[in-house]
């Protein structure tokens, strides 16, 4: 395992290319991407994201049309395209007046869509002190033609931090959103009292989007800036993310849900051993497959097997994983990321091109997850990227990547993990 020395070596890496958080003296480096827009958009005339956006993220409704959400100047856009990101429509404003919108790296806008082909959106609107939000919400029961005005999810009222937030539709059309909050945080300073990293909450709503349930709290002491991953266990949700166990040890953890509306107990997930005072911005991914198989790949600067990204499967819900399996090359920043498609599954990271830009790698397995082909280069850059994804529309999977230069990239996937 590698001693403490080490791991502050990681740290000061990842702050050259992600951004980090440490609970007491906070300081954020922003990793690199796309330059922020100098002028607003003309929503008249934007269709799609443009090279000067930030953050797009997509997703495919039931009718196989791609959906991007993404923020341009100080607005949240969404756009709809009927050939799988080549060309898109009009863009629709879903903020009706300017936001000071928190999109970078791991928060950005999200999508989901519901089995009746709702949108639903979310993204954080920054506060006036560092590292404080509100958890914003708008949807769309009409195709994408409108979205209602947007309403803040989180209902403490506080300004602190309601930040990196998550929407998933679940199979009977519950819409949960997941965030990572530090109103426990807060009242637990003002008490006097220690309190490591911030809280989880949730709220949910069973009506398509037009109320939602008070938050609740999932856990205390969970990494302060980490994507949390969701996925679906027949009905019930499956939540995903970096812990703060004992106070110190930055491994994750896991919820299953003992049916769509009850959440159980939270279950360490990883053994790391990752001792680390701040927050890596890494977040890990999840992807169950329909035979109940979990893949799970992750981050880490310290551990048995090493640094770096990391992959296992479980057939057990989560409580025990193969032994994980390197994804890339060991001084990869990663950002990985897991799906599963039928008896496929595939796993993207992104990688570092020497001497510069930036590439992304998938691996493929054909057998769920049993055995897997060579890392091959799906994608590069000569310049700065966001971080990779991959989703499924029309019975194919793709590769969806945002780049400085080439602005988003939604590709088709081989089985082997080339782009087509």
């Amino acid at each position: 395992m590698m001693t403490r020395l080490h791991a502050s070596a990681i740290v000061a890496g990842l702050a050259a290319m992600s951004m980090i958080e440490a609970p007491a003296a906070a300081q954020h480096d922003h990793p690199p991407a796309p330059p922020p827009a100098t002028t607003p958009a003309d929503e008249s005339t934007l269709r799609g994201p443009t090279k000067s956006s930030k953050t797009p993220t997509v997703a495919f409704d039931r009718k196989n049309r791609l959906w991007a959400v993404w923020v341009e100047g100080s607005k949240v856009f969404a756009s709809v395209s009927a050939d799988a990101g080549r060309t898109f429509g009009r863009a629709v404003a879903l903020t009706r007046a300017p936001e000071p919108i928190d999109a970078n790296g791991e928060s950005r806008p999200k999508i989901a869509i519901g089995p009746g082909n709702e949108i639903y959106v979310t993204w954080t609107t920054a506060g006036t002190q560092p590292f404080t939000g509100y958890i914003r919400f708008s949807r769309s029961l009409d195709g994408g033609r409108t979205f209602t005005t947007p309403v803040t999810l989180n209902d403490d009222e506080r300004e602190t931090g309601h930040r990196f937030d998550t929407i998933h539709v679940g199979p009977t059309g519950i819409v949960y959103v997941i965030w990572i909050d530090k109103r426990d945080l807060d009242k637990a300073t003002e008490a006097h009292q220690p309190y490591a990293g911030a809280a989880l909450y949730y709220t949910r709503s069973t009506d398509r989007g037009a109320s939602f349930s008070p938050n609740a709290k999932l856990k205390d002491h969970v990494c302060e800036c980490c994507r949390i991953a969701v996925a679906f266990d027949g009905d019930r949700p499956v939540v995903f993310w970096r812990d703060v166990i004992d106070g110190r040890t930055r491994d994750h953890a896991m919820i299953r849900f003992s049916d769509a509306l009850t959440p159980g107990p939270p279950a360490r997930a990883t053994w790391d051993g990752w001792d680390i005072d701040a927050c890596p911005h890494h977040g890990p991914s999840l992807s169950i497959a329909a035979d109940g198989t979990y893949h799970m790949v992750w981050f880490t600067g310290e551990g048995p097997q090493g640094v770096g990204a990391f992959y296992a499967r479980s057939a057990d819900g989560g409580r025990t994983l193969t032994p994980p399996m390197q994804v890339g090359s060991p001084n990869a920043f990663g950002h990985g990321v897991a799906f599963s498609h039928g008896s496929d599954v595939y796993v993207a990271a992104r990688d570092i091109v020497r001497p510069a830009g930036m590439s992304v790698q998938i691996l493929t397995s054909s057998d769920g997850g049993a055995t897997w082909s060579p890392p091959a280069e799906a994608l590069r850059t000569a310049g700065a990227a966001d971080h990779p994804f991959l989703l499924a529309g029309g019975g194919q999977v793709y590769l969806s990547w945002f780049t400085a230069e080439e602005g988003l990239r939604v590709v088709p996937v081989h089985a082997q993990g080339r782009a087509r």
